[in-house]
């Protein structure tokens, strides 16, 4: 995951909204996280670090992340949160 700056507030969103769900950290699903701490010029580091770990899915906040990570992958999934228009800024094809 790449969040903001101090993601504990989305991760603990995201960690109940699958526990609800069924997947509990630690048993069924673990989080690998990255932050650039406020510094979107890290995305892209980041973003290949987590590609080479490998992870199954990427999730992403604010634009700057998610282009990192587009730019590190085509193969793994990347759910995004917070990006302004994906389609228009060509994040995305619709």
């Amino acid at each position: 995951m790449l969040l903001p700056a101090n993601p504990e507030p989305l991760l603990g969103l995201l960690r109940d909204a699958l526990r609800e769900r069924g997947y509990v950290e630690g048993e069924n699903v673990q989080f690998t996280v990255r932050s650039a701490g406020g510094k979107p010029d890290l995305s892209r580091g980041l973003a290949d670090e987590l590609v080479r770990l490998p992870v199954d899915i990427i999730v992403v906040w604010q634009t700057p992340a998610a282009f990192a990570a587009s730019q590190a992958t085509t193969q793994i999934p990347i759910v995004m949160g917070m990006v302004a228009d994906p389609v228009g800024s060509g994040l995305i094809a619709s």
